[in-house]
């Protein structure tokens, strides 16, 4: 991680609070745009984004494998789903930076809405995750019994499962029209960080049926929302 002494990008600390909503993407990047694309997300979007009222942080990852796709994901934790309606969030979707415009085009196959959050435990954020869109038949006890059975094992820092909420995703923005075509919604899907990529395999723990593909990632970036 950067040095909190000279940019806004901090260690991590112990996540003491639950989360009840975030926002979630998952995509591919376009050749055209690779060799720009982390820059600007440390440099642009990430301060850009953590500025918004409700922010709390935000991770970025890419995927472990070349198999894996899409390739990146990031997720940001907020205060509550009100942080993705709010006037100086929605601003920022309508109203993308030249730098911005240029790497949101490049964007492909993007699966990203903002999510409730329906299980969440643990205080850390692992170096690993791997994800999990889940049969959305599945009860709600079923999962929280296998989450929570997840959540106990050793190299698991935190485990949750979220579910895209469409209204508070809201209508299509300019920069999801940049992107050229809609962003699919999030399903049902859980999310457990690991310590080591070792301790990925332990999300076969929620039995994934056929046709739910598991992602696995490394973190890029950790960012916390500047105080």
């Amino acid at each position: 991680l950067r040095d909190p002494k000279t940019t806004r990008f901090r260690l991590i600390p112990d996540l003491e609070t639950t989360m009840t909503a975030l926002l979630a993407i998952w995509h591919d990047v376009d050749p055209s745009v690779a060799t720009v694309y982390d820059a600007w997300y440390d440099e642009e979007h990430f301060p850009e984004r953590l500025s918004c009222p409700g922010f709390i942080n935000g991770q970025r990852y890419r995927a472990i494998d070349a198999n894996t796709t899409p390739q990146y994901l990031a997720f940001y934790e907020v205060a509550s789903l009100d942080a993705l309606t709010s006037p100086t969030y929605r601003s920022r979707l309508e109203n993308p930076t030249e730098r911005t415009k240029k790497v949101i085009a490049g964007f492909r196959n993007s699966i990203r809405g903002a999510c409730r959050v329906r299980f969440d435990k643990g205080t850390g954020a692992g170096l690993f995750c791997a994800t999990l869109a889940l049969d959305g038949a599945k009860s709600a006890g079923r999962l929280t019994q296998m989450a929570e059975t997840i959540a106990k094992r050793t190299g698991v820092s935190r485990m949750r499962i979220i579910e895209g909420d469409a209204a508070a995703t809201g209508p299509v923005t300019a920069e999801q029209r940049l992107r050229g075509q809609l962003d699919r919604p999030v399903p049902l899907t859980a999310i457990v960080e690991m310590d080591t990529d070792a301790d990925l395999g332990c999300i076969g723990a929620l039995h994934p049926a056929p046709g739910e593909v598991v992602r696995r990632y490394r973190r890029l970036r950790f960012a916390l929302a500047p105080k």
